[in-house]
C-alpha cells in the first residue's frame, strides 16, 4: 500500500543544521522562513543549532517538506549574567 491510501507518511530526521539547511533547499531558504540575515544563519549552522524561538516554526516548515528534527538543534538562548562586585 502506498502512504496515500495508509495514510502514513515516512518522515526523514534531521540531526544537523547543516542537514537542515538542505533539507530547505539551501541557505537563502533559511534566511527567507527566519526573516534573518546571511550572519546569523551562519552564526547558526557554525555552532549546530539555532535559537529556541524558531522551534515551532521551523518544525511545522521541516514537516510540511517531510522532515522531523532533532530537538537539540534549538537552544535556550539566556541573558548574560555580569558578575557584580
Amino acid at each position: 500500500m502506498d502512504a496515500f491510501r495508509t495514510g502514513v507518511i515516512k518522515m526523514h530526521h534531521i540531526e544537523t543544521m547543516d542537514d537542515m539547511v538542505e533539507a530547505l533547499g539551501g541557505m537563502p531558504q533559511l534566511l527567507r522562513v527566519t526573516g534573518r540575515a546571511y550572519k546569523d544563519a551562519h552564526k547558526w549552522v557554525r555552532k549546530g543549532s539555532m535559537p529556541a524561538k524558531y522551534h515551532h516554526l521551523m518544525s511545522t516548515v521541516l514537516a510540511e517538506r517531510g522532515y522531523t528534527a532533532d530537538p537539540a538543534l534549538w537552544v535556550q538562548e539566556l541573558p548574560c549574567m555580569e558578575a557584580t562586585e
